[in-house]
């Protein structure tokens, strides 16, 4: 049986720093953007987590090259989709809680 694409936002390759909060945790990952929707994203984190499916995270994304400190009120609720474990990274597919304009992030 066919997978169904349900995403109801244009996705786009993008390479951008982040952070992630696990709300029940309170435990920061890093990783990098592989693409990102004005609904969601595609994260790249830095070693194998904890990170489940319907988990309540918080997600800072360094829109700007030399962006290295991201504020907590910078950073937009989000739920993880899915979590795949490959090998000593993780993929992480997060659902934004708020659409984000993304527009800017992919021209620059």
């Amino acid at each position: 049986m066919p997978m169904q694409n349900r995403r109801t936002t244009d996705r786009a390759t993008l390479a951008r720093p982040v952070k992630i909060r696990c709300d029940a945790t309170g435990r920061y990952f890093t990783g990098r953007t592989r693409d990102i929707s004005a609904g969601g994203t595609l994260i790249e984190v830095d070693h194998p987590h904890r990170l489940v499916a319907g988990q309540q995270v918080r997600v800072g994304i360094a829109w700007r090259p030399a962006q290295a400190v991201l504020s907590a009120n910078a950073m937009t609720p989000a739920t993880v989709v899915r979590s795949l474990r490959l090998g000593d990274l993780s993929h992480v597919a997060l659902r934004f809680h708020r659409a984000l304009n993304v527009a800017p992030a992919q021209a620059a």
